[in-house]
């Protein structure tokens, strides 16, 4: 985490190490020093047209006001949570501790079905990259996933369990955590973004092996 103060902001960069980019310190500390000497004009300038180029990806009507507007809501934090090359988001996201009230589960990464659930807008919405990050974390943590099923199966495999931090390291064990459905539903999605994509290449490439 990086920040730093300027006329009528904080500039503040969190970034996080892995595989593609693994000083965080130096890439927040490079993104504030860029966004200072940038100014804060500019930033809000950018920022504004990233929204709108966001919004123009896809567009949907609903008769009822009420649910067009709790759609385009979860687009709002779909994005908020998530960008493409980014991490993959949380149990909660960015939203930890309001009023009072603690984040569920820690906020930390629960396989079962959350984690497979919140990518499911990408598709429909024509936001197929913001489901990305999942394929990401699963890949760059793959030799974690073959470890722990080594420790607690003895035998060759992977194991994703129910729930995991950042780096997919079970966050604790009990028979809850030792649930068989989480890859099966990751496979699934690796399904489902080739069927929306047809890119042949991620079939290959990624989804395959």
């Amino acid at each position: 985490v990086a920040s730093v103060r300027i006329p009528g902001a904080w500039l503040i960069s969190i970034q996080w190490s892995r595989k593609s980019a693994p000083d965080a310190e130096q890439m927040a500390v490079a993104a504030v020093k860029e966004g200072f000497e940038i100014g804060l004009d500019v930033l809000r300038r950018e920022h504004e047209q990233w929204w709108e180029a966001y919004y123009e990806t896809s567009y949907i009507t609903i008769p009822d006001a009420r649910l067009e507007g709790y759609y385009y809501l979860q687009m709002y934090m779909l994005a908020c949570c998530t960008r493409p090359e980014g991490p993959h988001m949380t149990l909660c996201g960015p939203w930890t501790d309001d009023n009072n009230l603690q984040p569920i589960c820690a906020n930390d990464y629960h396989w079962n079905n959350e984690q497979q659930m919140q990518v499911w807008p990408v598709y429909t919405s024509n936001r197929i990259a913001y489901g990305d990050p999942m394929f990401d974390m699963i890949e760059d943590n793959l030799e974690v996933l073959k470890e722990t099923c080594r420790l607690h199966f003895k035998t060759d495999g992977a194991f994703l369990a129910h729930s995991t931090d950042s780096y997919l390291r079970p966050t604790y064990m009990n028979v809850d955590n030792y649930e068989l459905n989480p890859l099966p539903w990751i496979c699934f999605h690796y399904w489902k973004r080739y069927l929306y994509t047809q890119d042949e290449a991620f079939l290959e490439k990624r989804a395959y092996p």
